[in-house]
């Protein structure tokens, strides 16, 4: 366990905890934040200081998750369907402007169905009525 250094530093556990929950993977991190692989490595490992950036780069994506997570609940409510992707190119072909991979839409899927509890099921993009 790494204490951090700096009061507000993000810990590895932090760091792993919020990049599962967002559906994402290292490789995509580091492709996105421009960092090496070998790197976030150490990051999660606790064996080195993780920059301020990256909390402040996890938070803005987080923000996005709420904000989809929200969106999929509203749907849900209205259709009573959560409607995400199997896979990456499934996701690209219905929103090819979106930067996250299609494991982030379904963790926001996730996130969406805790908030409405049962009244909606969760169901792949080509099985949506």
């Amino acid at each position: 366990m790494r204490t951090p250094t700096t009061a507000g530093a993000m810990t590895d556990a932090e760091l792993r905890v919020t990049r599962e929950r967002l559906g994402l993977s290292a490789d995509w991190l580091c492709e996105h934040l421009g960092v090496q692989i070998r790197t976030w490595r150490r990051w999660e490992g606790g064996t080195a200081p993780i920059p301020a950036g990256v909390r402040n780069d996890l938070t803005t994506i987080t923000e996005a998750t709420r904000q989809l997570a929200a969106a999929l609940a509203a749907t849900a409510r209205e259709t009573g369907q959560i409607v995400t992707y199997r896979n990456d190119d499934a996701y690209r072909a219905a929103e090819p402007d979106s930067v996250y991979p299609s494991g982030w839409h379904r963790a926001a899927a996730a996130a969406a169905a805790e908030s409405v509890g049962t009244e909606a099921g969760i169901v792949y993009r080509d099985l949506a009525q």
